[in-house]
């Protein structure tokens, strides 16, 4: 192929756009500053932007300040403000939903299949079936016929080929009746209409510079080849050295293939030269990085080894006289270096330390370019964080942004029946209610998550919510109750923006507008409309809101509520949102917005061989062979321009790294065979493996890394930490509970009864085991007592003959206390049953207990005060007793009372017991005998555990453990009174309270990041 003036090959040491740039300037010199006449198109936003401050330099030497024109644009961009075309385009949405609707008009063709994602294979190959001006047999068993071919085969039997050619064929027929019909067609018909336009539209004055293109359709082909008849166009590419292609794989092929698409004529191979260039036999002695490039990147049979050894000697490649230069080193250490990482989070700390080592020496002009976008937004963040803005080139997916995250949690909570956790967070985005006062706001949200949500353990249910709201208010003073009200008008507010999606959240189909129409009247009333209005990347959620919905009033197209959140879900996945531009010269990219950029400095990162080529897209539809054999571009063509797009990038700076990870949590990560042929090549001829040594040491280092100044952290907890206390922290009373953590742990005691720490409170999603013993205890207390809104009591003595309904009665009892723990989490039923199986047993006990003991009261609550013999300071014991008896003394026939104490979980030893380790029996009989005039006899436990099984009866065994009585109660009710006056007044007087450290204590402590036992118990010695 014999390169005409109108088209240039530059080298890809050279900056093409400044070369473009003095052509238009020579070409149009005698014009200047007007240059309306000129249309300049390039590959990217960047490269156009870019072109224009080359432009106005170049013109500026010229004595020009200011210019008049040109138009420079992208293809794409430029084309779509040419359009004249009397019928309508479909917009990506429209596309989405014409084709999905086809596809369920077909569905027995694919058969379970998810049609919104075989849309998207169908549309992408539709799409380049358009782009190359390739249509599909009208007959079915031409294309079938015409496939088997493509995959070789020579009888047309084969089903999975059959079936897959019937998909494509019905559906592409089916896809263009539907355009017909709807009197629309698609943006390739739309491009290859204008540009037949344009040959007639553009004026003789006109030129068009085309520069940096790497692929172009037959219809673009088609016009550039009518401008080069008509000597309107100029084109400029880049290539490397390479006198000729011998094999797919080299950065140069995806060139060849384009200039072979605009030279039809051209029979053979294209012969390629470089304009203005050496020969790439003798490279320039300043060139020799290069050299080295091609030399690395050739296609050609020589082994790596040898060529390796051959540029060590100074021997070119291609020189067959065996030209030596006697300067035997690298050419490409003072250029290019690398950066091995452990991590995503060292690579990207690399990358922050090294921009700002640039910035430091001066440079500006600092890209980086990844095709990871992971590890761009923590590169953004760090840079961010450093005080280093960028230019994000590439942005981000919708779906990433803060106002998209807010959407998605409204629409969970409308699904999950308001749930608290998505509620909650949405209910603290700053989009909401703007109107409002955001302060006032969050107290109420505040009130409504402690107060109702936590406290009550609702986890979702808006009536819920009100129900316990309400019961809430009557507990408290009016005073308090009145600040609940604005929670009202909050759970309001939600119900009311809620209504006209839920009213669409069912097993019904509906028009997909409906969907849209309901959601954004519900963004309304909840103010995110306007919110978003004032956010730029809301700005970017309600155009495509707006999109869809025009999309949706052309659309028969009903869809179920999952449906409608898989075509939004996709839509804030495809679409992307770009920040705004600032004034930072710090430039992340991604590969294909790199295209024609220079760099004071440049950083490609992510340099592994799932971004650098990355995977093949994996097409349903065909496999690459069928797909070259059909017309259509295939995984190789996108790895031709991934691979001329990295060796472009090679030489757009004087200075460059390439990170990648060689490790990620402890799994070895494939470099990218690209890094590792630089690597190893550099490794053979100059055995130097090019890692990047300076930058290592430095990232190692943990001052290199940005930290924002803090408090001065406390001093290591010492081992065993004691502490003293003031008598005013001392609590004013203590429960069985606190006494026992006071025996247990005097540090844990204080951490939590003085100091009133505690963990945060959580929903509990899941009933534990707590929670059963407080509905067992509240099933027990409704059974023998009236309790308000619950069954029961039991009416009448119990007997045998009775025992079955004091069974069905108490069952009834525990169905209405765990009612709303079956409604939360179906789940909760085996905490039923758990008990239902052991109302046998206690009915049984309670048959024999009411023999010796009948019932005085149960939940008891009772207060006694403890004075101290030595001091003035007064507490008070507090406690309920879950079940007072009273009964006869055998021997005196005095009144005396009985405690007992129901035990769902495990029960303390008799042993911890009379040692004085377990408290609280003795507590409780102290409690007790302060309720009335009779004597504690007894206390004991009520085991309501279903670990102990009765073998004969094959049910769980309910009896009584841990009996206290007689001269060993009130031995133990004496000596806890006294040693808790002692405990007290000593504490108040600055006894040290210390942490025991006892494994089983501490292993249920909630105060352990306070105390750090785990860190003091490491400096033991051992």
């Amino acid at each position: 192929m014999n390169l005409e003036a109108d088209l240039h090959v530059i080298p890809f040491g050279e900056d093409l756009l400044r070369r473009l740039a003095v052509q238009v300037i020579e070409k149009y010199h005698a014009s200047l500053p007007r240059l309306t006449d000129v249309i300049v198109l390039l590959p990217s936003p960047q490269a156009c932007q870019h072109f224009r401050q080359l432009l106005l330099e170049t013109a500026a030497h010229q004595g020009y300040s200011a210019l008049l024109g040109p138009d420079i644009d992208t293809l794409p961009h430029w084309l779509g403000q040419q359009s004249s075309n009397n019928l309508p385009v479909l917009s990506e949405h429209q596309r989405e939903l014409m084709l999905v609707e086809a596809l369920v008009d077909h569905q027995y063709l694919y058969g379970t299949g998810n049609p919104w994602t075989l849309a998207d294979s169908l549309l992408e190959l539709f799409d380049e079936l358009s782009a190359a001006h390739l249509c599909l047999p009208d007959s079915l068993d031409a294309f079938i016929e015409k496939t088997a071919t493509a995959y070789g085969l020579n009888t047309l039997d084969n089903d999975s080929l059959v079936g897959e050619a019937r998909l494509v064929h019905s559906l592409w027929q089916a896809w263009h009746q539907q355009l017909s019909d709807a009197k629309t067609i698609d943006r390739h018909t739309d491009r290859a209409l204008t540009l037949q336009a344009c040959e007639n539209t553009l004026t003789t004055k006109q030129h068009v510079f085309i520069a940096g293109l790497t692929r172009i359709s037959t219809a673009e082909a088609q016009w550039i080849r009518h401008l080069r008849q008509h000597k309107q166009v100029n084109l400029l590419f880049q290539a490397s050295h390479a006198p000729q292609l011998t094999t797919e794989y080299h950065p140069n092929k995806v060139i060849y293939t384009l200039l072979q698409n605009l030279e039809q004529d051209t029979n053979g191979p294209p012969e390629m030269s470089l304009t203005d260039s050496t020969s790439p036999n003798k490279p320039c002695a300043d060139d020799r990085y290069g050299h080295c490039l091609d030399v690395i990147f050739s296609d050609d049979d020589t082994p790596l080894r040898l060529r390796a050894k051959n540029v060590a000697h100074g021997i070119s490649h291609h020189a067959p006289d065996g030209n030596i230069d006697k300067t035997a080193q690298s050419p490409i250490t003072p250029r290019l270096s690398l950066f091995s990482a452990s991590n995503a989070e060292r690579e990207a700390q690399a990358i922050d330390v090294q921009v700002r080592l640039w910035w430091q020496e001066g440079k500006r002009n600092i890209g980086i370019v990844t095709e990871n976008r992971r590890l761009a937004r923590r590169v953004r963040a760090l840079l961010e964080r450093s005080g280093i803005e960028l230019q994000d080139a590439a942005g981000w997916a919708l779906s990433t942004t803060s106002a998209a995250a807010t959407l998605e949690r409204w629409l969970e909570t409308i699904e999950e029946n308001f749930a608290y956790h998505p509620m909650i967070d949405l209910l603290k985005s700053p989009f909401l209610l703007p109107d409002q006062d955001h302060e006032q706001l969050l107290s109420a949200v505040y009130r409504l998550e402690q107060g109702v949500i936590l406290k009550e353990n609702i986890g979702r249910d808006i009536n819920r919510y009100r129900e316990h709201l309400q019961y809430r208010q009557n507990r408290l003073p009016e005073d308090m109750a009145a600040n609940y009200n604005d929670v009202h008008s909050l759970l309001d507010t939600l119900e009311n923006a809620a209504a006209p999606l839920l009213a669409l959240h069912n097993d019904k189909a509906y028009p997909a507008d409906h969907y849209l129409i309901a959601l954004n009247t519900s963004l309304e009333h909840l103010g995110l409309s306007q919110s978003f209005a004032d956010d730029a990347a809301g700005q970017r959620i309600l155009e495509e809101l707006q999109q869809m919905q025009v999309a949706s009033k052309h659309s028969a197209l009903h869809m179920h509520w999952s449906e409608f959140r898989t075509w939004l879900g996709r839509t804030l996945e495809r679409f992307n949102f770009q920040p705004p531009a600032h004034s930072s010269q710090v430039q992340l990219m991604g590969l294909s917005q790199s295209t024609l950029s220079q760099f004071d400095a440049l950083i490609i990162a992510g340099c592994e061989a799932e971004y650098l080529p990355g995977n093949a897209g994996g097409s349903p539809f065909f496999n690459d062979g069928v797909r070259q054999a059909l017309g259509l571009p295939g995984y190789t063509q996108q790895l031709s321009e991934k691979f001329h797009q990295f060796r472009s990038l090679l030489e757009a700076s004087n200075t460059i790294l390439l990170t990648y990870r060689h490790e990620q949590d402890g799994e070895e990560v494939v470099a990218s065979p690209w890094l590792e042929r630089i690597q190893s090549f550099h490794k053979l001829a100059y055995n130097n493996d090019l890692i990047n040594t300076e930058l290592t040491e430095l990232v190692n280092h943990t001052d290199t890394q940005v930290t924002f100044p803090a408090a001065t952290l406390p001093q290591p907890v010492p081992t065993n930490p004691v502490v003293s206390i003031t008598p005013d922290l001392f609590p004013e009373a203590l429960s069985a509970s606190a006494y026992q953590q006071l025996m247990n742990c005097p540090y844990q005691f204080f951490a939590a009864r003085c100091l009133k720490l505690e963990a945060p409170d959580s929903i509990r999603e899941m009933l534990q085991k707590a929670d059963y013993g407080e509905r067992v205890h509240l099933c027990l207390h409704a059974f023998h007592q009236d309790v308000p809104e619950l069954p029961g009591p039991f009416a009448g003595p119990l007997k045998d003959d009775n025992k079955e309904a004091a069974r069905d009665c108490l069952s009834e009892i525990s169905r209405v206390v765990f009612a709303n723990d079956l409604e939360d989490n179906f789940l909760h039923r085996g905490w039923l049953q758990r008990w239902q199986i052991m109302i046998p047993g206690y009915i049984d006990w309670q048959l024999k207990r009411q023999t010796q003991w009948r019932i005085k009261s149960t939940e008891q609550a009772v207060s006694v005060p403890l004075m101290s013999q030595h001091t003035e300071a007064t507490i008070s014991l507090r406690g309920r007793l879950d079940r007072l008896d009273v009964g006869s003394d055998a021997e005196t026939g005095a009144k005396v009372v009985a405690i007992v104490d129901y035990k769902t979980g495990v029960v303390p030893s008799e042993a911890d017991v009379l040692h004085g380790e377990s408290v609280q029996l003795p507590f409780y009989a102290l409690l007790a005998a302060h309720t009335g005039s009779e004597t504690v006899t007894q206390v004991e436990y009520l085991a309501l555990d279903d670990k102990k099984i009765n073998k004969k009866t094959n049910a769980p065994i309910v009896k009584s453990v841990g009996t206290l009585e007689a001269e060993t109660l009130d031995t133990l009710m004496t000596d806890n009174r006294e040693r808790l006056e002692v405990l007290v007044e000593h504490i108040n007087s600055g006894a040290e309270m210390p942490a025991w450290g006892d494994d089983i204590t501490c292993s249920r402590c909630q105060m352990s990041g306070l105390c750090r036992r785990e860190a003091w118990q490491e400096r033991e010695p051992a």
